[in-house]
């Protein structure tokens, strides 16, 4: 699972800048102390002396008996390390302070993506345009069952609201907890108010905290994205590249849209591309099958049906209920 190009950009840009404040910082330290006591600079100077001295000296006369260079500079170091204590600075005071200590705000630890890499590409991918959109206290910990009827089985799945929306908390938990390259797809409907979007935002949430790239849209989001890329910056490449490549597209709400024969195709041409690249996608809506059918053609769908997890989310608006209660 990668992250997407101008993530890690971003995230190297941020390296770099940490780079550049903690030198700035170490400047402002160093003329401090420089100015307090002028004998730290004749030091630092006469220990930059001695390493060029003592290489002159051994190329230009090899057999001559100089003394270890090490024990130089051992002397002026500690000179510097006790002027510095008698100051009242940290011994530390005068070397370079990373924001991250176990990488040296390189990104990277032992050949692999340090934490701090892994928290940095998290932030970028929530100031995302989309990601911010995303309910960040909607997780698998904050779901309830308690709004979710047992009293009745609806008549399309035959189980109670209560039996559907458990198996359906189950299959996005495994989902996640198994999350890899060609780990399938999620759709997900029912009734307005019933927990999609919520369910939708667990999912997100997770993946997100897993370092996964993931890009989430409202249907109406998308296709007016793709419609303006398309045909106002005659650019969908921008756009595509995104939609096909990251590691899960999140559909949210498809059916608000304005269905038309570009968005009809659209949808194909997504769903598609992505089940060829075995990318997951994950589409919420209030539509039932019959009007998915009817909106964006039976092909759609038959592409859906095979290759999706669908999932059916039953029973009375939540909205609604914690109103009353």
């Amino acid at each position: 699972m990668g992250i997407r190009s101008d993530i890690h950009s971003a995230v190297m840009q941020e390296y770099d800048m940490r780079h550049f404040l903690s030198r700035q910082e170490l400047d402002k330290r160093i003329d401090e102390v420089y100015n307090k006591n002028p004998r730290f600079s004749a030091i630092d100077e006469e220990i930059a002396n001695a390493s060029v001295d003592y290489v002159k000296k051994r190329l230009s006369d090899p057999g001559t008996d100089i003394p270890p260079l090490a024990s130089v500079l051992a002397d002026l170091k500690e000179e510097r390390r006790g002027l510095l204590e008698s100051m009242g600075y940290s011994e530390d005071y005068l070397t370079l302070r990373y924001f991250c200590k176990d990488c040296h705000d390189t990104g990277y630890t032992g050949g692999k993506r340090c934490h701090c890499y892994k928290e940095l590409a998290t932030r970028y991918m929530y100031q995302d345009t989309n990601l911010k959109n995303i309910d960040a206290s909607q997780t698998f910990e904050s779901f309830t069952f308690d709004y979710y009827d047992d009293s009745y089985t609806d008549p399309v799945t035959g189980k109670t609201p209560l039996a559907s929306a458990k198996e359906a908390y189950d299959k996005a938990l495994h989902f996640v907890k198994n999350f890899g390259e060609g780990s399938g797809n999620i759709f997900i409907y029912g009734d307005t108010g019933v927990g999609k979007t919520f369910l939708l935002n667990c999912i997100a949430n997770e993946l997100i905290n897993m370092n996964s790239s993931v890009i989430y849209f409202t249907s109406f989001e998308l296709f007016d994205s793709i419609a303006r890329y398309t045909f106002r910056e005659n650019n969908p490449d921008a756009i595509y590249d995104h939609l096909f490549e990251c590691d899960v597209l999140l559909i949210d709400d498809l059916g608000t849209e304005l269905v038309n024969s570009f968005v009809s195709s659209q949808l194909f041409l997504i769903v598609n591309e992505r089940i060829l690249n075995k990318r997951s996608t994950i589409i919420s809506t209030n539509l039932s099958v019959n009007d998915i059918i009817d909106n964006y053609t039976e092909r759609t769908f038959s592409r859906i049906s095979m290759a999706y997890d669908i999932i059916k989310l039953t029973g009375a608006d939540i909205r609604i209920k914690k109103k009353i209660h």
